[in-house]
């Protein structure tokens, strides 16, 4: 089952390289001592090195590999969230990119058509506060370029890492912020449609929902500059070493006609 995950690792690695084409990304300066390319060259080595080093290993009961195991699969960690990150930086890149292609072509707002934009998401948290403990936030979503008129799911996950400090507490009262911030500043939204709608969750204490309250920025949400969401308060159960918790979402983006 572990090695499965090495070679799952490795087979994302060299379809993203093969399936992106790197001559059409935006250029990075010169300057850059290393390139996307090179750095997934050097993840694909990495890989490939653990693969063997895993695969040398004698399948025997008499001596205990624990250890030595253990210690490649976070190396294997640490390269799947380098991986993640160049995921994150190529897709904005290519997203900055259609934008460009889409600025040079005039087809923007021509013929008195409505702009849409490109919405980064983000998030914060109110009276999250475990003490003395580091745990780690992510938001995922899809699809992952929010652009057109669609139904977007996103899922926040909370973790605490293996190896924190203590198991953590219950958290009362915890408060979600989303925000959503445009890239053109003259996109008019729908408010009475745009909306956050709560669709699951796992590791909170037993409700019936989590209700949001909206902001938009200006209110009519013409030329908007921002989008904000705040959560009703809801309780965080005590998460143990290694656990998470997450909360689904569901993003409805309309624009005026």
């Amino acid at each position: 089952m572990k090695r499965k995950i090495l070679f799952s690792i490795l087979s994302l690695v060299l379809v993203f390289s093969l399936v992106i084409p790197m001559g059409c990304l935006p250029k990075r300066d010169a300057a850059t001592p290393t390139t996307d390319a090179e750095r997934i060259a050097a993840l694909e080595s990495k890989v490939s090195q653990l693969q063997s080093k895993i695969a040398s290993l004698p399948e025997s009961n008499s001596t205990d590999y624990s250890g030595d195991i253990n210690a490649l699969y976070d190396e294997i960690d640490n390269l799947s969230m380098e991986l993640d990150d160049i995921l994150v930086s190529v897709d904005e890149m290519l997203a900055t990119w259609e934008e460009e292609q889409e600025s040079s072509n005039g087809s923007s707002s021509s013929g008195g058509e409505v702009v849409t934009t490109r919405w980064t998401p983000s998030i914060d948290f109110d009276n999250l506060t475990w003490a003395d403990t580091e745990y780690t936030v992510s938001l995922d979503r899809h699809p992952t370029s929010i652009r057109d008129e669609d139904t977007y799911k996103l899922k926040v996950t909370v973790t605490n890492p293996v190896g924190g400090t203590a198991t953590l507490a219950l958290q009362p009262d915890v408060v979600l912020w989303v925000y959503f911030t445009p890239s053109s500043k003259d996109t008019s939204v729908d408010v009475n449609n745009t909306g956050l709608y709560y669709t699951g969750s796992d590791g909170l204490d037993s409700h019936g929902s989590i209700f949001w309250d909206a902001e938009y920025n200006p209110s009519n949400g013409v030329d908007c500059r921002r989008i904000e969401f705040m959560s009703e308060e809801f309780d965080v159960k005590a998460l143990p070493d290694g656990n998470s918790f997450t909360i689904s979402m569901d993003f409805d983006l309309y624009y005026v006609d």
